[in-house]
């Protein structure tokens, strides 16, 4: 239950908003989804299963971002030739499992690929920096490699000749919407602003690299 304050005159007065009954939440749930790939006239009809009932637009999108590796921020979905909200519910729209929805979108996107150079740029502003780690799973990674490579410039190059080059390509073009929407522009210019102010290349939260020989 949600609570709303309205002004009335000199008095404020609360209001209780209901939030909506959802019995079937946690029942299987399954959308016919026709793909439309607006920049190469693609066309494919999928079935996207949920392992409990969607509470607005916005998952639906997700669940596709997920599956089909279409980012959710260039998703526009259509339902009966309506174009839907994000904060459309679900129920609201009258949205019911087998129901058939048609997602437009630019392109896809190498979205695990952006997801993992996001990981090693977060790991290495932190460690930069003296903090801990706040990714899911640091010990998956060599954190003095993470160091190295941001110090000679190869997550730069990653997402600069890997992730967003050619900038022709639809697949890049989208890897970079998708990037900012992750909202990650911050640590890049961190990493950027890092190397200006030439901080020192191991953080004092690990050993120094061991080298071979007398």
């Amino acid at each position: 239950m949600s609570v709303m304050a309205a002004q009335n005159g000199s008095h404020l007065y609360t209001l209780m908003e209901e939030e909506p009954s959802t019995p079937y939440k946690s029942q299987p749930w399954m959308l016919h989804v026709v793909l439309h790939g607006t920049m190469k006239g693609e066309v494919d009809d999928k079935e996207l299963h949920f392992n409990m009932v969607p509470y607005d637009v916005r998952d639906i999108k997700k669940e596709v971002e997920t599956v089909f590796s279409i980012p959710a921020c260039v998703q526009e979905v259509e339902f009966e030739f309506v174009q839907l909200k994000d904060t459309d519910r679900v129920d609201s729209i009258r949205l019911q499992s087998g129901d058939t929805v048609f997602v437009n979108y630019r392109s896809e996107a190498d979205c695990e690929s952006v997801k993992v150079t996001l990981d090693w740029m977060q790991l290495l502003t932190c460690l930069l920096q003296g903090e801990v780690p706040s990714v899911t799973n640091p010990m998956s990674y060599d954190l003095n490699e993470v160091i190295r490579a941001g110090i000679d410039d190869r997550l730069m190059e990653d997402l600069a000749f890997q992730k967003f080059s050619p900038w022709t390509c639809p697949v890049k073009q989208t890897n970079k919407m998708y990037f900012v929407d992750l909202g990650r522009l911050d640590v890049l210019m961190d990493i950027i602003e890092m190397k200006f102010l030439e901080r020192p290349a191991y953080s004092p939260i690990l050993p120094p690299p061991t080298t071979s020989g007398g």
